[in-house]
């Protein structure tokens, strides 16, 4: 089987990740030394610029994670149920069973289906929308099968502050960001940015992918610490 090696995901992550917050540090830096006119037009576009980041970062790491597997071609019986229900979200969308009798077709169809490995191009990919609030955020780590722990305490961040005041200065409407509030939100984005790359890389490093660590067929979510 050819294999991917975990370092070598690690490494991307760390690639990803390393070039985002050397861009966050340079933008705090040409903060620090613009006028006070500028530093608040400065600050204001700070939250558009984390925002994309933190959604950037999810959006890529979830499909290098996703990536990785489909390379390694396991086999889906190899592999927990969630990246079955990905191949099969591919071809099966909610918007095509509008009936009782789609619905059955549907059934027929999954049941007589070949079973074929994870390979790229089979599967969806982990969307985030353009607008990765919490619950969309929740349901990407239930698509991937990890759990939420970690991120929890991100929830009122996300949902009350971030993803408002992004929406508030990209549609042109006004909104102060002072420096401690950047403070705040960078520090925010960062954890949010190593929490996501940790779960990931403890997933891939355990193989806790695989089907073999579910229990006794217990649907609770991976608990890869972040």
């Amino acid at each position: 089987m050819p294999s991917s090696p975990p370092n070598d995901f690690s490494r991307r992550l760390t690639e990803d990740i390393t070039w985002r917050i050397r861009e966050l540090s340079s933008f705090k830096r040409s903060i620090g030394l613009s006028s006070k006119l500028e530093s608040r037009a400065l600050l204001r576009a700070s939250v558009p610029l984390l925002y994309a980041h933190w959604e950037g970062f999810f959006s890529t790491s979830t499909t290098v994670f996703l990536n990785h597997i489909s390379q390694r071609r396991y086999s889906i019986d190899d592999l927990r149920p969630e990246f079955w229900a990905l191949l099969k979200m591919k071809t099966y969308t909610p918007d095509k069973i509008q009936s009782e009798i789609q619905f059955f077709r549907m059934l027929i169809d999954v049941r007589t289906e070949p079973k074929k490995p994870f390979r790229r191009g089979r599967h969806i990919d982990i969307s985030a929308s353009s607008n990765l609030k919490f619950e969309v955020l929740c349901r990407g780590c239930e698509f991937l099968g990890i759990s939420t722990d970690g991120f929890e305490e991100y929830k009122y961040f996300i949902d009350e502050c971030l993803l408002p005041d992004r929406n508030y200065i990209a549609h042109g409407e006004y909104r102060a960001i002072d420096i401690d509030k950047f403070e705040d939100y960078r520090n925010n984005v960062l954890d949010l940015m190593r929490i996501t790359k940790n779960k990931l890389e403890n997933v891939v490093i355990d193989e806790s992918f695989k089907i073999s660590d579910r229990r006794l067929g217990n649907s609770t979510l991976l608990d890869a610490s972040a």
